[in-house]
């Protein structure tokens, strides 16, 4: 019969007899001798979109073995090399310097780039593409609900995606402590949610976290100092090179059951745009605001009651706002704003002592400015109703100083709205209810006036 015409079989018998001829004993030894020889090159190459000769070898000796026993063996042999490519694939990985992340090296830019993590994926996949698919198979494989109802459970993939990355972690850890760039992100993000340092030490021992202290290692603690610092030398440049305005807010953070935490914390933000020093020239000038000092004595309630053009600037500015409300609250809305800039502040801020501590160290050592420079011009400060009483609190303390700098001068205080619509909702409510040493509300005496 002519070879064209000879069927797979009659073709792999006579194959099989011609290789014994040639003085091989078996089949396997042939395949084991070719594979091992120069001439197996260019079987073993890859083109890309078309179908690869190994993988189709390997699924015919997965379907064709004899029995359970050689079945299982040859499973057996297939995990062992996939086992000693996961293994090769760590150890690269336990090399890589992006996975090795010192505590004197994680700044803003970890923080705002969603902790890295991203980036942590990414070389996940590209370092352990063999782990990778192997958990990626395993977590997003059917289960019995998905394969009774024929669906797929919604966002799995990308919650896989997620479980994948904090097991490749938990696995690096363990094997070598120094890549620990998903630790430390980890003990930074509990550090901010008020966690405690024995939580923290919990989440080391499963290999979630770094340790929060132990002989100046790589902890949680020696992270935040460092990102302190990063922050207070990112907050200097910004207020000494950006031609945009800014304020500053403060606040104490954290207090103890037991007794009292200085933990005041501060930011450096960016106004918008529109708001530049050409523009609001007269509303920062310091000559401009002392112009109107003591003039609050010569208020009566005629000049407290709002004329028309009063009216139309308040109804003007509500539904200014109503607008802003609906538009920064609309899905899928995005949102342009500048980052803060947090500076670590290690005074309290309750009294009226502290405040002018905190303040003075704020504008002096971590901005970094001279008295000269600060006094230029009016410093907003934001802050809540207790601050904002401080800072005045602050200044008539000080009234008498030669210097403008240490009168505070240039200190001009802002409620958080919030703050401020508390107060408001404060002043209608004595307005139309009255309190408990005033019987009569002040909404009678309006109404009764003539």
């Amino acid at each position: 019969m002519p070879p064209g015409q000879q069927s797979s079989e009659d073709k792999i018998i006579k194959t099989v007899k011609a290789i014994k001829k040639c003085g091989w004993r078996t089949t396997n030894k042939f395949v084991k001798g070719f594979y091992n020889s120069s001439q197996a090159a260019q079987s073993l190459c890859y083109q890309p979109k078309t179908d690869y000769g190994p993988k189709h070898i390997l699924t015919a000796w997965m379907s064709k073995a004899p029995s359970s026993n050689a079945k299982a063996h040859l499973n057996l042999v297939v995990t062992q090399k996939a086992a000693e490519i996961m293994v090769k694939e760590s150890t690269k990985a336990c090399h890589n310097k992006d996975l090795c992340l010192s505590a004197l090296g994680i700044n803003a830019e970890h923080i705002n780039s969603e902790f890295g993590l991203q980036k942590i994926k990414k070389t996940y996949d590209t370092l352990l593409p063999c782990l990778t698919l192997l958990l990626s198979t395993l977590l997003t494989a059917q289960n019995n609900y998905e394969r009774k109802n024929d669906t797929e459970k919604i966002g799995k993939h990308d919650m896989a995606a997620k479980v994948v990355v904090v097991i490749i972690s938990i696995l690096l850890f363990f094997r070598n402590r120094a890549t620990n760039a998903f630790q430390v992100m980890m003990g930074v993000f509990l550090s901010s949610l008020g966690v405690s340092r024995r939580v923290i030490d919990t989440f080391n021992h499963m290999g979630l976290s770094v340790n929060y202290h132990v002989r100046n290692l790589r902890t949680v603690q020696t992270s935040l100092q460092n990102l302190s610092e990063d922050a207070k030398n990112r907050a200097q440049s910004f207020v000494k090179k950006s031609k945009r305005c800014w304020a500053v807010v403060y606040d104490n953070r954290l207090n103890s059951a037991t007794q009292q935490i200085n933990a005041t914390t501060s930011a450096v933000f960016s106004l918008p745009a529109s708001f530049s020093r050409k523009a609001y020239a007269a509303a920062l000038s310091i000559a401009e605001k002392n112009k109107f000092a003591g003039l609050r004595q010569l208020l009566n309630i005629d000049s407290l009651r709002p004329g028309k053009e009063r009216h139309e600037q308040a109804a003007a500015a509500f539904k200014h706002a109503i607008q802003t409300i609906i538009l920064n609250n609309c899905p899928g809305k995005m949102r342009h704003c500048q980052p803060a800039k947090a500076l670590p502040l290690n005074k309290e801020e309750a009294s009226v002592s502290g405040t002018i501590r905190v303040v003075e160290k704020i504008f002096t050592e971590l901005l970094g400015l001279a008295m000269e420079m600060i006094e230029v011009e009016l410093r907003l400060l934001v802050g809540d109703w207790l601050t904002i009483r401080n800072l005045r609190l602050m200044k008539d303390e000080r009234w008498d100083e030669f210097k403008s700098f240490l009168r505070f001068d240039w200190v001009q205080e802002a409620a958080m709205p919030f703050h401020f619509q508390l107060n408001v909702m404060y002043m209608l409510c004595e307005t139309h209810l009255g309190t408990v040493s005033l019987s009569k509300p002040e909404s009678n005496y309006i109404r009764d006036a003539p």
